[in-house]
């Protein structure tokens, strides 16, 4: 395998600085417009609720994750209750604890919040060429991988 130009490699570190930011953004946007449009939820409410979705289970860790004093996280799944999206639960083994869990409606929420936001990220590629597709395929599998071997040799 021919080795690299280390002003290749600059440049493409430049690009990926620069490109990958945006489009970060432009995720989060699209996210967010899904989560506000849709669901009236802020920014804030989503994560909270992707939280509890992949197995955050008490106030103190979402308060833990958001760097939020457990008050202000207590005040925020109050309302999120009221609206039927949280419900606490209090533990068969310690009564003195209660866990989060998303109720059905908060799960159809988050669905169709991610549906939406996949339809539009699906949309904005319709724009590209079939080869345009396959070189971004290439280039995110390439990436994905050296971010995952990257993981690895950092362990």
């Amino acid at each position: 395998m021919p080795k690299q130009s280390e002003p290749q490699i600059e440049h493409i570190t430049e690009l990926i600085w620069e490109v990958i930011p945006k489009v970060h953004r432009e995720l989060r946007a699209i996210l967010k417009e899904a989560a506000v449009d849709l669901q009236g939820l802020t920014w804030m409410q989503y994560h909270m609720l992707r939280h509890v979705q992949a197995g955050t289970k008490t106030v103190a860790e979402l308060a833990s994750r958001h760097q939020i004093s457990r008050s202000a996280i207590s005040q925020a799944v109050d309302t999120l209750e009221q609206q039927g999206l949280l419900k606490r639960v209090t533990r068969a083994d310690d009564r003195r604890f209660q866990d989060l869990e998303l109720t059905p409606q908060a799960e159809a929420a988050l669905s169709q919040i991610t549906e939406s936001s996949r339809k539009t990220t699906h949309d904005s590629l319709r724009g590209l060429t079939r080869d345009e597709l396959h070189l971004l395929e290439q280039a995110l599998a390439l990436l994905g991988q050296q971010n995952n071997s990257g993981m690895e040799d950092a362990q």
